[in-house]
């Protein structure tokens, strides 16, 4: 029996309500559809938010291999997919 390679992540996320809960939620899909579920080796993303608006749950894997060589570091500068990830607030 082969070993598995690759990655699961789960990244829980603490928000101030709804509405900043639903924004995270609709950043890190977008980031999804536009820059990381092309890599070889993406598997999946989902996304879960709490009834009572106070956090989002992130969970996703892939296999390694490919483009794709673990979660991407949105806090990279070299990460054009960092700068969708923060939802605007107004002032």
């Amino acid at each position: 029996m082969s070993e598995a390679k690759g990655f699961y992540l789960i990244i829980e996320y603490a928000v101030d309500g709804s509405e900043t809960q639903a924004a995270l939620v609709d950043a890190f899909v977008g980031i999804q559809d536009r820059w990381v579920r092309f890599y070889p080796g993406y598997v999946s993303a989902r996304f879960h938010a709490s009834i009572d608006g106070t956090w989002a749950l992130q969970s996703g894997g892939g296999g390694l291999g490919g483009g794709l060589q673990g979660p991407v570091d949105l806090s990279s500068p070299r990460c054009p997919a960092a700068h969708a990830a923060a939802p605007s607030r107004p002032d």
